[in-house]
């Protein structure tokens, strides 16, 4: 594999990461504008445990991305201001378009001479 490729695909991946790290700031963002200061009082609004909502507000998550259960708890949260519950679909409708891109790219990518063995050798 070429350096050029490797480092590229790198560079992507740490963009991406990037780009999710601004979406968390804006739900941070959002619960700040909402008129939640404590971090209890986010926490509580968000659903979430303590140390979770502290996460998010310091955009310190260790994915660089929130989990499916974290957000559905939000979102399952009656307590959640409609503008953060907006920016929360938000940011899962982008993670979802990104998620449908990654898995036709990786649907396109050819077959290796190991692989092609495999199914050859299944039929």
């Amino acid at each position: 594999m070429n350096d050029k490729h490797c480092h590229g695909e790198i560079s992507r991946r740490r963009e991406a990461q990037l780009k999710y790290a601004v979406k968390i700031q804006h739900i941070a963002d959002a619960i700040v504008a909402a008129g939640y200061i404590s971090l209890d009082s986010q926490a509580k609004a968000l659903g979430l445990k303590r140390s979770t909502a502290w996460t998010i507000i310091k955009t310190k998550h260790k994915l660089d991305r929130l989990s499916g259960k974290t957000t559905d708890r939000m979102l399952a949260n009656l307590e959640l201001p409609p503008p953060v519950r907006a920016v929360v679909q938000q940011y899962l409708a982008e993670r979802s378009v990104a998620a449908g891109r990654k898995r036709r790219r990786r649907q396109r990518r050819p077959l290796t001479p190991f692989a092609r063995a495999n199914v050859v050798g299944a039929s």
